[in-house]
């Protein structure tokens, strides 16, 4: 901030605060009157129902630079601090509560720490003047808050704030209640903005009531739910249509199943397979970690092992989101902790994808060769073909339009459509996603990319292998590589978790090389799930833990300062 007098808006909150209102008002506006020329003092009046707004258009009144916003009945927290956010005409708004419990003079404490790289200044309570019931509720959502977001800010819900106006031009706020500190944070997180802490004094009330209730800790978890699912471009309906495909799937493997005859077929396993399998499984992801180094090597050399990481976090959320949403954590994860572009990232993992794709229609089309099956397995045979290589062509011709510098047609459609209705932000990140498919236009990299893609499938087939093995299943050679493809084009339908619909393809494939037993069927394809399920799950979640605690400390997005202290 320059040495110059701010141009601010204070406001703040009021509902049912008629032993505050006043006094809160002629400090905020003793205090501004000695700092800055141009500001304003603004009460939120959120539909109190005592004197708070007679005594607030009292002051307007009589105070030229006081202003009162009315709510016609009260709308929440989160509204009313919007009302003040997106009313406020001063190029620095600054916002605290209307219940008189921070100095208000420590605004000019704020002040000098907003400097000309700074986005917003917020306040912690040093030495919080609360019951020691909320401190305690008020630090665990501290801590959960930290955990989902990997927010690193002491006191999220402090308020004693002071921002640029342009921040509420680049954030959308949607809370509209007490979640509405964290999304501002959340969002200011996503957008790269910087933040600088300071400590400030906290008061005891000495008039009127909190309105805070229990009622408003379900609302807040409601919307915190709410929240983490837009950032990760998950919504409701995604998860309903995802839930009712698992559970359609599951009722289909269920039926007609003596579950005390699966229990029966779990007895008899060898667990020596079970072991030779999750180790094939293990291999096949250092083979995916050394294939999407390959895929990386035109931007950056990146190690094995943070490769391998990256997959695993990815393959986790893709567990336990709807549709494979773990590709965009995956890439947004690796791309946050290594200051690399997501985009871009992204981009790499659709060519992944789509050359697994490609892979198993090979395989399947090997097999297809040589032995004849129900119709169900050309279907599915053409549908993949159909997904595959259709997007096969749209990507191609996308990066060697942009790559050759030809205007194709697929190329000149994305990039008229950038430049005609994306800001410089959003044709960014269409430009860094074509740079990622350029792999494609990489002749070596791609066939080394094809190689390892067919080592990956080879060593997940061993874990076919071995959970056949394990559960005294003989088929002919080509089996688990049928049930492969089988069961990994089949997971295109959605679901969460892939669960039901991993477990009836792979019954589907059984059904096509033998006639076993229903238990039999349904104890090989849930043990085979459970082993691709829960080891990986685990693993991916303490991976993504160990990055909230570790790595964000240093290299989160959000640069958090304590200039302040």
């Amino acid at each position: 901030m320059s040495a110059t007098r701010p141009s601010i808006t204070v406001f703040f909150p009021c509902f049912n605060e008629e032993e505050n209102v006043e006094k809160q008002t002629l400090d905020v506006d003793r205090v501004l009157s000695k700092i800055a020329d141009d500001y304003e003092v603004v009460i939120v009046n959120d539909g109190s129902i005592d004197r708070t707004g007679e005594i607030a258009d009292r002051l307007a009144a009589e105070h030229p630079h006081v202003r009162v916003i009315h709510h016609p009945h009260n709308l929440g927290y989160g509204i009313a601090l919007k009302t003040g956010f997106l009313g406020a005409r001063k190029e620095l708004v600054f916002y605290t509560d209307g219940d008189n419990q921070f100095d208000i003079r420590e605004i000019s404490k704020l002040l000098p720490l907003m400097r000309d790289n700074v986005d917003m200044v917020v306040g912690y309570r040093m030495d919080r003047q609360d019951k020691p019931l909320r401190k305690f509720v008020s630090r665990v959502y501290n801590f959960i808050i930290r955990m989902i977001f990997r927010l690193k800010v002491r006191d999220i819900d402090c308020a004693f704030k002071l921002f640029r106006r342009s921040v509420f031009d680049r954030i959308e706020i949607r809370s509209q209640r007490f979640l509405i500190d964290t999304e501002i944070l959340v969002r200011a997180k996503q957008a790269g903005m910087t933040i600088v802490e300071t400590g400030v004094t906290h008061l005891p009330r000495t008039a009127g009531k909190s309105s805070v209730s229990p009622r408003d800790v379900i609302h807040t978890l409601h919307e915190l739910s709410h929240l983490w699912l837009h950032l990760f471009a998950v919504n409701w309906k995604k998860l309903i249509v995802s839930s009712l495909v698992s559970i359609a799937f599951i009722a289909l493997i269920l039926r007609n199943i003596d579950f005390a005859s699966v229990a029966a077929e779990f007895s008899k396993v060898t667990r020596a397979y079970i072991w030779l399998g999750l180790l094939a499984y293990a291999v096949s992801f250092w083979f995916r970690s050394v294939r999407w180094k390959l895929l990386l090597l035109p931007e950056r050399a990146f190690r094995i092992g943070e490769l391998f990481t990256g997959i695993v976090i990815g393959w986790m959320a893709n567990n336990i989101l709807p549709f494979r949403m773990g590709e965009v954590v995956r890439a947004y994860d690796f791309g946050r902790v290594h200051r690399f572009s997501k985009s871009l990232c992204f981009a790499t993992i659709v060519v992944e994808r789509l050359i697994d794709g490609l892979t198993l229609i090979l395989f399947l089309a090997m097999i297809l060769m040589f032995v004849s099956f129900k119709p169900i397995v050309n279907r599915i045979f053409v549908l993949g073909i159909i997904i595959f290589f259709s997007l096969f062509i749209i990507l191609f011709y996308l990066v060697a339009g942009k790559a050759l510098g030809k205007k194709t047609g697929i190329f000149k459609l994305v990039d008229n459509f950038g430049q005609r209705f994306l800001k410089a932000e959003g044709q960014f990140v269409i430009s860094s996603f074509l740079k990622g498919l350029e792999v494609l236009m990489h002749e070596r990299l791609m066939l080394g990319v094809f190689a390892l893609t067919a080592l990956v499938w080879c060593a997940e087939a061993g874990m076919y292998w071995a959970f056949l093995m394990a559960f005294h299943l003989e088929l002919p050679a080509y089996a688990p590589f049928f049930i492969l493809c089988i069961v990994n084009l089949g997971l295109i339908v959605p679901s969460i978790g892939y669960v039901g619909t991993f477990e009836w393809f792979c019954k589907v494939a059984l059904l096509q090389l033998a006639s076993p037993d229903p238990a039999l069927v349904a104890g090989y394809s849930i043990a085979l799930h459970a082993a691709q399920f829960i080891p990986v799950t685990l693993l991916g979640i303490f991976f993504f833990i160990r990055h909230n605690f570790d790595v964000v400390k240093a290299r989160d997005g959000l640069r958090v300062s304590a200039l302040g202290d």
